[in-house]
């Protein structure tokens, strides 16, 4: 999957309304609406014109978030957070992980997940995004939540693979 691709939820009626870029024109309509934007992908003008133009992230933030590499961080940036984490996107039987840049913004009516390639931790969430009316009320912050348990749960048995060797 590469391009943009976009969530609606309305807190009140517990909805989830999956769509393309035609949503964005709908961030801050209600203060009872929010957006789950997914940009998958490599790098592009039109993305980082979403990212600076429409939610307004400053460009230090859109290039760290399009590096194949940068250590994890968490950086308050006006009123939003800026999470950048490493993602597990495939796992052999020998317990060696391919890991992946995963970036968030995370406002009071969105959140924004950036990667290069196809995450099956942001699958997994979308998923549930749809399905779960609970994610709508609960906003951004739960969702990134959810989405971090994710990468989390995918890096559990790579760890307890390596534990014995590590008490060593």
């Amino acid at each position: 999957m590469s391009g943009v691709r976009v969530i609606k939820f309305d807190r009140e009626a517990g909805t989830a309304q999956p769509g393309g870029e035609e949503l964005l024109d709908q961030l801050g309509g209600s203060e009872k609406a929010w957006l789950w934007v997914d940009i998958s992908g490599a790098p592009s003008g039109e993305k980082d014109r979403i990212l600076r133009e429409l939610f307004e992230i400053p460009q230090l933030a859109i290039q760290d978030a399009n590096r194949s590499r940068h250590p994890p961080k968490l950086e308050h940036i006006g009123d939003n957070e800026f999470l950048m984490l490493r993602d597990i996107v495939e796992a052999d039987g020998d317990e060696r992980a391919v890991v992946k840049q995963l970036s968030f913004f995370i406002g009071l009516n969105f959140m924004i997940t950036v990667h290069a390639e196809d995450s099956p931790s942001v699958e997994k969430a979308w998923a549930e995004a749809l399905t779960n009316r609970d994610l709508a009320a609960r906003g951004p912050a739960h969702l990134t939540y959810r989405l971090t348990r994710n990468i989390v749960d995918a890096y559990t048995p790579i760890v307890l693979g390596h534990e014995e060797a590590l008490a060593e």
